[in-house]
């Protein structure tokens, strides 16, 4: 989410690994076209976009309800996407829970790199 919650820029895994490109949705309705066309991809990816999602339509003024329709609409059998989706709804400040979200998925992927790197040689 950029500084003033107007936009989500994300990487865009169509391109990966050949290119790292990114993408930015200014509305709710990018962000769902962006995960629908397979942009976004992964449990842990998913659940900080449906997030992000949300805080976007928070920061947008556009209805919240509507808003994590559309998305959890976009992959309806993705269970981190509606899991960010909801918590990200369910927040006093959509914004500053996606941003936990993210924050609780890199501490994560730390943790996850640290364990790989005791095993390589």
């Amino acid at each position: 989410m950029d500084d003033d919650g107007g936009a989500v820029e994300l990487i865009d895994q169509r391109r990966l690994p050949a290119d790292l490109v990114t993408v930015r949705a200014t509305t709710v309705a990018e962000l769902c076209a962006l995960i629908s066309e397979l942009a976004v991809r992964g449990a842990p990816a998913l659940g900080i976009a449906g997030a992000m999602g949300v805080a976007l339509a928070a920061a947008r003024g556009v209805d919240l309800d509507a808003a994590a329709d559309a998305l959890v609409a976009t992959r309806p059998t993705a269970v981190n996407l509606r899991w960010g989706v909801e918590r990200a709804r369910a927040a006093a400040d959509p914004l500053a829970e996606a941003l936990a979200v993210a924050a609780e998925d890199a501490v994560t992927n730390a943790a996850i790199a640290a364990h790989g790197a005791q095993a390589l040689p």
